[in-house]
């Protein structure tokens, strides 16, 4: 749920149109907000892993959150350049070429929530039933 609401508040800033600061105010609060649903990636790598490989499942996806990001900088900036010929100065930059570059950091978030959405818990132990109100365990 936190991944649909970042990637909205991203896609706000593909709308045409100028960006006015109280729009704009609650557009960047929306995504601080809806980020810090990034943080739970650690607990679901761990929950997803055997637990002996635990450790490992939360390093590899902590690395592949700071790869990503390494990435998506670089083609950005790649594909800006591409936009004007190959031409780097910054003068030729404008804010339609960083909502083209938009596309590419929502298409990456999608994909982050499909893979989401594939991940599937794989504990050995198995959850516990929910307990009825009123209703005591037995034990």
């Amino acid at each position: 749920m936190m991944g649909a609401l970042f990637l909205c508040a991203l896609a706000w800033f593909g709308l045409p149109g100028p960006v006015r600061p109280p729009t704009l105010t609650l557009n960047l609060t929306v995504m601080g907000f809806s980020a810090s649903g990034f943080t739970l990636t650690g607990a679901c790598a761990k929950d997803a892993a055997p637990p002996a490989h635990a450790g490992m499942a939360v390093s590899i996806a902590n690395t592949g959150g700071l790869f990503g990001a390494a990435l998506l900088q670089r083609l950005s900036g790649y594909w800006i350049d591409q936009l004007h010929g190959g031409r780097t100065d910054f003068n030729t930059y404008g804010a339609q070429d960083f909502k083209v570059c938009l596309r590419l950091h929502m298409a990456a978030v999608a994909i982050a929530m499909l893979a989401a959405a594939l991940l599937r818990d794989r504990s050995p132990t198995p959850h516990p039933a929910p307990v009825a109100a009123g209703l005591q365990p037995t034990r």
